[in-house]
């Protein structure tokens, strides 16, 4: 009998292992590194040791750690999963949706991290900073707000990592300016939404009548700039009207002058021939 148990136990899988206590959304020191090994001497493995998941995302963190490496994108020191986007998902007696982000560090030195998203009044990450050690695996959680979940598709995370000695968390900013490229990984992650057929529905019709709006609200601009344009034309057309009849009124004025000055002129000249034919007389 305990030969077959041996055997047996020798024979389990590695599995994420979890506490009952709620954690912070920071985590200032390294995660505890689960370690089992198998009972014929083999080599040790690594597995991340989260404190405070769910009962109901344990399957999905489960899932996420132990996903195929086609799941996993592979940068300097960090391998990530998903690899480009998050399903968020409502589960079970929740009213928000969820989403794991896995993230193991391939390096021999500690890697800090940090999550952000393009609208944080939205979501909910815990952790969004933190520190893990060389081979441990983090699970993180993203959390989207039940009444974000038809908006949520355009936003977008980006994860940065930081190879440090450093511990200290709140300085993730100062140290991420000063390290070197080759220190520093950046990763950017899309959103997707499970919503129910209904809603999806719902979504479709808001993202025409969206759609409907941007292109009513664009030929609404083309009709004013339109309306502009032609209003600037009136205004020079008007402008060279009222030019062209103060022209014609100095020619007008101009030609009276020239015949009133030229009636004199041969009036003068009439009286002095006259003046003349008499002396002659």
């Amino acid at each position: 009998m305990s030969e077959l148990l041996q055997r047996f136990d020798s024979c389990q899988n590695l599995s994420v292992k979890f506490d009952d206590d709620e954690e912070d959304a920071g985590r200032k020191t390294p995660l505890t590194v689960s370690r089992r090994s198998s009972s014929r001497g083999g080599p040790t493995k690594r597995s991340s040791s989260r404190s405070g998941m769910p009962q109901n995302l344990r399957p999905i963190a489960e899932k996420r750690v132990h996903a195929p490496e086609s799941d996993w994108i592979r940068n300097a020191f960090l391998a990530i999963s998903p690899r480009e986007e998050l399903f968020l998902q409502r589960l079970d007696g929740d009213t928000d949706f969820v989403d794991l982000v896995a993230i193991r560090n391939t390096g021999n030195s500690s890697v800090m991290f940090k999550i952000k998203t393009t609208s944080p009044e939205k979501f909910r990450v815990r952790p969004s900073t933190g520190l893990i050690g060389p081979g441990v695996t983090e699970s993180i959680r993203v959390y989207l707000q039940n009444e974000y979940r038809l908006s949520a598709g355009r936003e977008k995370f980006l994860l940065l990592g930081l190879e440090t000695e450093s511990t200290s968390v709140e300085q993730f900013s100062d140290l991420w300016k000063s390290a070197p490229a080759e220190r520093r990984v950046e990763q950017k992650l899309k959103c997707r939404v499970n919503l129910p057929a209904e809603e999806q529905n719902g979504a479709a019709v808001n993202g025409h009548t969206t759609i409907e709006k941007r292109v009513l609200q664009d030929q609404n601009l083309s009709l004013r700039d339109e309306v502009e344009r032609l209003a600037t034309g009136q205004r020079a057309l008007m402008w060279a009207i009222g030019l062209l009849f103060f022209i014609q009124l100095w020619l007008l004025l101009s030609d009276r002058s020239s015949a009133t000055t030229l009636a004199a002129a041969i009036t003068a000249l009439q009286e002095a021939q006259l003046k003349s034919n008499k002396g002659e007389l």
